[in-house]
Formats: C-alpha cells, sequence, structure tokens
C-alpha cells in the first residue's frame, strides 16, 4: 500500500501503467484506487497495488505535520528545477549506459 500526502497530484502520472485500475473519486479529487502492475508484461505475476490519499485523513500541509504531532521532523524541499524531463532523460541514459551496456 502507499500512501501519499495529496495522491491527487502526486500518484496521477503511476495511473497509466497500471491495469485494472478501480479508483474512489469525491468532487474531482482522487481519493484511493486498487490497481494492478505487471512487470515486464508478465500477466502471471500481477503485483496488486493500493494507493490512499492521507489527505482527507490529515487535512493540513505536510509542513504542519511535525509541529502538530510533536515531531521533531520537517517537511524536505524538493529542488523541481533539477528534476526536468531534459536532466532525467540525460541521466538515465548516462546511468543505462555506464551499467548495461
Amino acid at each position: 500500500m502507499l500512501i501519499a500526502h495529496n495522491a491527487n497530484y502526486d500518484c496521477r502520472f503511476l495511473l497509466k501503467h497500471l491495469s485494472q485500475e478501480r479508483s474512489i473519486v469525491k468532487g474531482g479529487r482522487f481519493l484511493s484506487t486498487q490497481c494492478v502492475f505487471y512487470r515486464n508484461y508478465d500477466t502471471k505475476q500481477p503485483i496488486k497495488i493500493k494507493i490512499k490519499d492521507s489527505c482527507k485523513l490529515i487535512p493540513m500541509q505536510l509542513k504542519q505535520f511535525g509541529k502538530s504531532f510533536k515531531l521533531d521532523v520537517q517537511k524536505e524541499v524538493m529542488p523541481y528545477n533539477i528534476y526536468t524531463q531534459k536532466i532525467l532523460i540525460a541521466n538515465t541514459y548516462q546511468y543505462l549506459k555506464q551499467y548495461t551496456m
């Protein structure tokens, strides 16, 4: 099971790679889904996946979690300008070239 805070945003890109999707959507927002992933298109070994959105259970921003639950943690900063499609493709190619070719 994968629990994502704001799964409506975080998990949409996964759905195109999954089969037998059964999603629950309320008010245009993704709440949960049950689906199957076939690694290397091998239908003999399905991997069942559940994705749930914790935003409906804990309706606050991630940066507020630590303080709200009295935890010594804080949300990490994601450098979105580094994770561009161009950079990811180039790095993936270099990785594959180094380790598989």
